[in-house]
């Protein structure tokens, strides 16, 4: 038995427009204050206090939440329609209100 380590292998999957292959851990991409694996990609789609630039060129009518502290990607359902092969971001914060005086 060899005791070079294995290689980890390639992680594939067919995102709204092409596919994209990337490697965990191959830590080479730098991009928006981001430390990312070969293949990743990264953008601002949302800023605190900010509004929401929408895709269809309209925004968010309130602004962007403050402490984002997590967030996910959902690929949209085949049966929308509306953005069908897009993605939804939805983001959370831990926010306590605060206290009346």
């Amino acid at each position: 038995p060899s005791s070079e380590p294995s290689a980890t292998p390639a992680m594939s999957f067919d995102g709204p427009s092409q596919p994209v292959t990337y490697v965990p851990g191959n830590l080479t991409v730098y991009k928006v204050g981001l430390l990312m694996s070969t293949g990743l990609d990264a953008r601002i789609i949302a800023e605190t206090g900010e509004k929401v630039a929408y895709s269809d060129g309209t925004e968010s009518s309130i602004p962007f939440h403050i402490r984002p502290d997590f967030g996910a990607v959902f690929p949209v359902p085949s049966t929308s329609l509306t953005n069908q092969g897009g993605w939804v971001y939805v983001s959370n914060a831990e926010v306590r209100p605060r206290k009346k005086n």
